[in-house]
């Protein structure tokens, strides 16, 4: 079976998508809140590598999660960095006047790479539809 380019790149967006929850070392996440704006904005992708991958410094902008489950995550700004703990910040002074408390450095999970612009990013959501049609088209012809 032949696989169509547009149907691997949207596989590719898919695992990049779930990279966050199975802990891989790359990658793609939604930014969803307006504490990185004007630097961020809603519905941005973002493009995230391991801190093994990619030393985290003040100034870049890091993800960190509360839970195990990384479901509850904030991407911030790096202010400070140490042995055992990170100290973040949003860019939008109106939302974060002021640091975020401490946090372990253990928590902190990624550090952003690349951003993809929202209008990239319902390029990657009309990728994802083509291949819900496709994968719906083999189904159909495998059950014939």
């Amino acid at each position: 079976m032949k696989v169509k380019p547009t149907t691997l790149t949207t596989m590719v967006l898919v695992v990049l998508l779930l990279g966050k929850t199975l802990r891989l070392p790359v990658a793609l996440l939604i930014v969803t809140g307006h504490s990185m704006e004007p630097t961020l904005e809603p519905l941005d992708l973002l493009l995230a590598v391991s801190p093994s991958l990619k030393e985290p410094e003040p100034r870049d902008i890091v993800v960190w999660c509360t839970d195990s489950l990384r479901l509850h995550c904030t991407v911030h700004r790096l202010l400070e960095i140490n042995e055992t703990t990170i100290v973040t910040k949003g860019d939008n002074d109106k939302t974060n006047p002021a640091p975020d408390p401490p946090v372990p450095r253990t928590m902190l999970v990624y550090v952003v790479a690349a951003r993809i612009p929202r209008l990239a990013a319902a390029a990657a959501v009309v990728a994802l539809l083509a291949l819900y049609k496709t994968c719906k088209t083999i189904v159909r012809h495998k059950r014939r």
